[in-house]
């Protein structure tokens, strides 16, 4: 059997926070103004379980407070990952499942931060499962 330390150290997890100091203010973020999110390539017309044939518009207001953190928690489009490109650049290196970056705007205290939208669609959990890795 293996240590809880060493179970630790071969998975990792992202998730968001609510802890103020790290993220500075909750909610972090808020449909953009002058933003349309029901336009033909408005995040609305995105659905949860395929890619669009058109590149999604979505633009997010992060509070004046906020931190501009790696992973950002937004709960307009209720699905998919708002993140930088350093996490991007992390990701990409791993196995996903299914999945598209899109190109998005955060704006804070009147800059345009370049951030991505991750969709990802689970289709097939077991093919991505290394079998000859597991046991139980």
């Amino acid at each position: 059997l293996f240590k809880i330390k060493d179970f630790i150290k071969m998975y990792y997890t992202i998730s968001r926070s609510h802890n103020l100091k790290e993220i500075g203010y909750y909610p972090q973020t808020s449909i953009a103004k002058g933003y349309n999110p029901v336009l033909y390539d408005g995040h609305r017309n995105v659905k949860v379980n395929e890619f669009p044939d058109f590149i999604p518009n979505y633009e997010l207001d992060l509070h004046s407070k906020a931190k501009p953190t790696s992973f950002i928690h937004h709960s307009v489009a209720n699905f998919g990952w708002v993140i930088n490109g350093r996490l991007k650049d992390i990701m990409e290196s791993y196995n996903l499942l299914d999945h598209h970056f899109y190109k998005m705007k955060l704006h804070h205290n009147g800059i345009t931060l370049n951030y991505f939208w991750f969709h990802y669609i689970v289709r097939d959990f077991w093919k991505y499962l290394d079998k000859e890795k597991s046991y139980g």
